[in-house]
């Protein structure tokens, strides 16, 4: 219930580890959640970067489709 809190939390992990997908991940989740559809792929999109095997393709779904 509070995600522009923890979108800030998020994007400061994210700037802390640029290479962890997981944070990336959850960052696109909290973005899309908070209606910023836009920033939810680019965060999916540089998460795939460093993802690989499911992980990977579950960004790949979300960047085609979004979240359900």
């Amino acid at each position: 219930g509070q995600v522009d809190r923890a979108i800030g939390l998020l994007e400061r992990a994210r700037d802390l580890a640029v290479a962890e997908p997981e944070i990336g991940e959850h960052l696109g989740d909290a973005y899309w959640t908070a209606g910023r559809r836009i920033e939810a792929r680019y965060a999916w999109r540089a998460a795939r970067a460093t993802a690989d095997g499911d992980h990977a393709t579950r960004l790949a779904d979300k960047i085609e489709r979004g979240l359900p």
